[in-house]
């Protein structure tokens, strides 16, 4: 399981093979800072990680949020050796740094919106993530990868998510895509819009593109 931003600007996107990996939309979420309740420390951003003083607590290496976290600091010109914790003790959930946060022994962690919100902590969005489960491709018509994929694409699934803070079902959900071309399309996607939007004009809608074939 990954998110596409992670997909995007990681390695991972060299280990995947045409023909042989394939991604199934799961759904979105909101990652973001998470801080002690009423952020007394006022996180407003990534780069505020590495202000002086500043606890951070990450999560454990390879894992989507830790590689997620390193490619917003790449953008923000932020070294990770400036922030006290990158390479410290890490945890390997997102309930698990909320919690470090919320028991005083960090000030701040990268998680997602629902783990802020089962510790009632401050929450500073970053960034919305589509996250898809990978498979290979003989396998999609095994029957429990079958039943997954109807499951995801159901009602049920829809309304567990709205349960979640930060969290909403994909429109895709269940939907099957190529692992390379899916990161390839986001990327077009976003230099597309941003030309437009340079032009001075509105996007008001995307199409993706697999509903154009």
């Amino acid at each position: 399981t990954f998110s596409m931003s992670v997909l995007r600007g990681s390695t991972l996107k060299g280990l995947l093979k045409p023909g042989r990996h394939k991604l199934i939309a799961c759904h979105r979420r909101m990652q973001g800072l998470i801080a002690a309740h009423g952020n007394p420390r006022e996180v407003l951003g990534i780069a505020d990680l590495a202000r002086p003083g500043m606890r951070f607590v990450n999560r454990q290496p390879g894992s989507g949020t830790r590689l997620l976290t390193e490619h917003l600091l790449a953008e923000a010109g932020v070294p990770p050796e400036r922030i006290a914790g990158f390479h410290g003790p890490c945890e390997d959930t997102h309930v698990a740094v909320a919690a470090a946060v919320a028991s005083g022994l960090a000030d701040v962690a990268v998680g997602i919106e629902a783990a802020a919100a089962q510790f009632k902590l401050a929450f500073v969005p970053l960034i919305e993530e589509d996250y898809y489960l990978l498979c290979r491709k003989e396998t999609l018509e095994r029957v429990a990868l079958v039943r997954l994929r109807e499951l995801l694409a159901g009602t049920a699934w829809q309304e567990a998510l709205l349960t979640l803070p930060g969290c909403a079902a994909s429109a895709m959900a269940g939907d099957v895509h190529s692992a390379i071309l899916a990161a390839d399309f986001a990327v077009a996607r976003e230099s597309v819009v941003e030309a437009i939007e340079g032009a001075g004009l509105v996007v008001t809608a995307t199409i993706p593109f697999n509903r154009m074939l």
